[in-house]
C-alpha cells in the first residue's frame, strides 16, 4: 500500500475537495481468456471511497503519454481503435473486490512483436516473455509510484 496527497480540483465553479491520503493495492493475475497476465489496481482516499476514474486517470500512476485521447464513462477508458476498453473496472478475479485493470486483449500481440524484435530462443522464453510484459507495463503505469511521494 502507497500513500500521497493530492488536490482535487473539479472546476472553477466547484469548490475543491482534499484527499489527504490514497492508497493504491497492485496487482498481477493471470487472465484465463486471454492467457496472459493483466494488472489490477485500487485507488482508494483516505474515506476508504474509491477515486473516480478523471482522478484517476491524472494521478501519477499513470504516465499522461500513456492515457491517449479517448472517451471516458464512469466505468471505462476507451479508444476508438479497440472494441475492448484499454483501463476497465471490475472484480479482482480472486479477491472479488472492485479493481480498475489494464485490459488484456492486446497483451499477447504486443509482447510478440517485442519478442520478435530480440529474437529470444526458446529456452528462457516465459521469463522473457515476462520481462517484456513488464517493459511494456512500465511504460504506461509507474510501478514506483508512491514510493517517494508525500
Amino acid at each position: 500500500d502507497e500513500e500521497i496527497h493530492l488536490l482535487e480540483a473539479a472546476d472553477d465553479a466547484c469548490t475543491s475537495v482534499i484527499v489527504d491520503s490514497i492508497t493504491c493495492q497492485q496487482y498481477i493475475c493471470y487472465s484465463s481468456t486471454f492467457q496472459v497476465p493483466a494488472f489490477y489496481f485500487s485507488l482508494h482516499g483516505s474515506s476508504g471511497a474509491p477515486l473516480s476514474l478523471e482522478i484517476i486517470a491524472a494521478s501519477p500512476l499513470f504516465y499522461a503519454s500513456a492515457l491517449p485521447d479517448s472517451r471516458r464513462t464512469t466505468f471505462a477508458l476507451e479508444t476508438s481503435d479497440s472494441a475492448f476498453a484499454m483501463l476497465s473496472q471490475g472484480d479482482h478475479p480472486t479477491l472479488n473486490t472492485p479493481c480498475w485493470y489494464l485490459h488484456p486483449c492486446h497483451t499477447a500481440e504486443v509482447v510478440d512483436e517485442i519478442m520478435r524484435e530480440v529474437a529470444c530462443e526458446e529456452d528462457g522464453h516465459g521469463l522473457r516473455w515476462l520481462e517484456a510484459w513488464f517493459m511494456m507495463l512500465g511504460n504506461v503505469v509507474d510501478l514506483r509510484w508512491g514510493h517517494e511521494c508525500t
